[in-house]
């Protein structure tokens, strides 16, 4: 499963991967300082051109890491791959990443450890046209099962065409459909190699279902279209499939030497993100700024106001708190990781049993909960 083309409401993931190319390195390595020495709080932090990412921009340009004694460097990379490669040769503090895609990738990196949950994407949507009759998921009344408004919602797939981009959402239907007891037996896929062109279509009165990146699915279901067309069920309606989350990763040997580093990283993120909530032109003009330099796109603010936080959702601490690391949430972090740890696993790309002790973001969240100091920080007047 990937989410490769939701660069932007204009650009494109091709042209992002071939303008980024060149930058998918670091610098020359860097020291951490010594046990016992003063640490300097400069962080070397590698981010991807995506909106889940780029929020570490609006840290820098509001200086709320400097605030806490923290300098950050960002350097730009176009996939996980690359961040994890310079995060073993010690070249990046910090490298960001899907959960979903640094899964495969830890075996090859084992001293890689998951240490943040920065948002939640929530772009996964099976699109209808409001017109045609579907019952779009309705939440369960108190008591009842959600897992059984989603099957319910799901189930109306049967017999149904979806028009879609299978090179990138073939797991997710596949997913989606095991939580209603079907297969892809059930519906048929009219497919497409772009999202754009598979929206286009669908408008035009192809197919049923829509599934598709992003622009896409926002341009749909916002501005002069809303109401048009509905979200039959989206991100964790269909099921463990539809929970992506983004994070940030360092390695044992950073947690073991700069740990108080890591917690007020942890708490820079948090702050960051109630700007991105309760002043959000402050935060997202230099990320989309950000963004746009990099990858030579076309978002725009209101672009960027219009996915954040419908469509990708970055948590406050409180929210975090009953969300991500709640276990009784359907949200809780570790039901994303057991669906892509067994995708992962029958893909023959993780061993079996792969366990989740390298993900300690839980931990050092409720680590952070108990440092007052860290907490006030987060919380004090913007």
């Amino acid at each position: 499963m990937t989410r490769r083309r939701f660069l932007s409401a204009t650009g494109s993931t091709a042209t992002a991967a071939a303008l980024l190319s060149a930058l998918s390195g670091c610098g020359s390595p860097r020291t951490s300082s010594s046990p016992g020495t003063r640490d300097s709080g400069a962080v070397t932090l590698g981010v991807l051109p995506f909106l889940d990412y780029v929020a570490w921009q609006a840290t820098k340009h509001l200086g709320i890491d400097k605030t806490i004694d923290l300098q950050l460097e960002l350097q730009q990379f176009s996939l996980e791959p690359g961040e994890t490669a310079a995060l073993a040769r010690g070249t990046c503090d910090v490298a960001s990443g899907a959960l979903g895609s640094l899964v495969p990738l830890q075996p090859k990196t084992p001293d890689m450890r998951i240490i943040g949950t920065t948002s939640q994407f929530r772009g996964f949507a099976f699109i209808v046209r409001n017109e045609d009759g579907f019952r779009p998921y309705a939440p369960p009344a108190e008591g009842a099962s959600p897992k059984e408004a989603s099957r319910a919602a799901i189930a109306q797939l049967r017999g149904k065409k979806i028009v879609t981009i299978p090179s990138s959402f073939q797991a997710t239907i596949d997913g989606t459909l095991t939580t209603a007891g079907l297969t892809e037996k059930d519906v048929t896929i009219l497919s497409f190699d772009q999202s754009a062109s598979a929206a286009i279509a669908f408008i035009r009165g192809e197919g049923d279902v829509f599934l598709g990146g992003l622009p896409e699915t926002v341009r749909l279901l916002t501005g002069a279209n809303k109401g048009k067309y509905l979200p039959l069920v989206q991100n964790q309606q269909i099921g463990e499939a539809g929970l992506w989350y983004s994070n940030f990763a360092t390695t044992t040997k950073m947690l073991d030497q700069r740990h108080e580093i890591v917690l007020k990283l942890i708490a820079v993120w948090y702050r960051t993100a109630r700007y991105i909530r309760e002043r959000p032109d402050d935060a997202l003009g230099p990320m989309v700024d950000y963004l746009n330099r990099q990858t030579g796109g076309g978002l725009t603010l209101q672009d960027a106001k219009n996915q954040i936080p419908a469509f990708v959702y970055f948590p406050t601490l409180d929210e975090a708190k009953k969300t991500v690391y709640d276990s009784t949430s359907d949200t809780y972090w570790r039901k994303c990781f057991d669906y892509q740890a067994a995708a992962n696993e029958k893909a023959g790309h993780v061993p079996a049993g792969f366990p989740a002790d390298w993900i300690i973001a839980e931990d050092l969240f409720t680590e952070l909960l108990g440092k007052k100091e860290l907490v006030d920080f987060v919380n004090s007047s913007l």
